[in-house]
């Protein structure tokens, strides 16, 4: 009997040290995945800054706006040049945003016109988002004779010739830097005004479908009558990818 007890007890001291053993095993380490890519995404053939280059501006990621300088209110718009000569980059630009007068001209209607609305209390319904479009689509030939520059923004842009392991290095270049200015242009706000106004004329001739669409025109255009007394800054967002910095 004793002989048994025995037996017993060191069947069951064995089957203690065994379930500590496994309570002590610590679990096998697995391998930490990969960190994931977070800087910049290259491709050959792209611009990417290098060397010189100005202070970024806040208005660089944008189309164009409403904004004041020195208590003088405008309308802006941006354009951009490039060349291996600085002198030629910046008329380039200055052309640029020329050519985009008038497309930016419309953006800029749009988010006044959107101003007014809200102001009114008007939603965003279907004929609202129809004279948005008819503003879009109306043909129109802006000419204005006061048109300067507010800033400019310059850097040197290198092309990658390769795809680079990391930070682009002098040897992923190619051995050509161009000038890239950014040109800040403006007309003055009572010009914008009467080009506004123009315009107008011709989304009712042009694209306004029923009385509804017009009479919305109406009624925003009383409500800018406050809003231009003291213009609210306004931004137009740039839909184009950026290269990384």
């Amino acid at each position: 009997m004793r002989k048994k007890l025995l037996i017993i007890s060191l069947f069951t001291l064995m089957l203690m040290m065994f379930s500590l053993q496994c309570n002590d095993t610590q679990p096998i380490p697995q391998p930490e995945p990969p960190p994931k890519h977070t800087g910049p995404l290259y491709n050959v053939g792209m611009w990417i800054p290098v060397g010189e280059r100005s202070a970024t501006p806040d208005w660089l990621d944008q189309e164009g706006g409403i904004t004041d300088v020195g208590g003088t209110k405008y309308m802006w718009l941006k354009g951009e040049g490039d060349s291996v000569d600085r002198t030629v980059a910046m008329r380039t630009a200055r052309g640029d945003a020329q050519s985009r007068l008038a497309e930016s001209l419309k953006l800029i209607v749009n988010s006044q016109y959107a101003q007014a609305w809200d102001a009114l209390g008007i939603g965003q319904d279907e004929s609202v988002e129809k004279v948005k479009q008819g503003v879009i689509a109306t043909k129109t030939t802006v000419t204005v004779s006061d048109f300067r520059v507010l800033e400019t923004h310059k850097q040197q842009m290198a092309q990658l010739v390769k795809l680079p392991q990391g930070d682009p290095k002098a040897s992923d270049l190619g051995k050509v830097n161009i000038w890239r200015y950014t040109v800040k242009m403006a007309i003055p706000y009572s010009e914008y005004k009467r080009l506004r106004e123009e315009l107008m004329s011709k989304v009712k001739e042009q694209a306004v479908a029923n009385e509804r669409q017009k009479a919305l025109i109406d009624k925003a255009d009383k409500a800018l009558q406050d809003i231009d007394r003291d213009p609210k800054e306004v931004s137009v967002k740039s839909t184009t990818p950026k290269n990384p910095a």
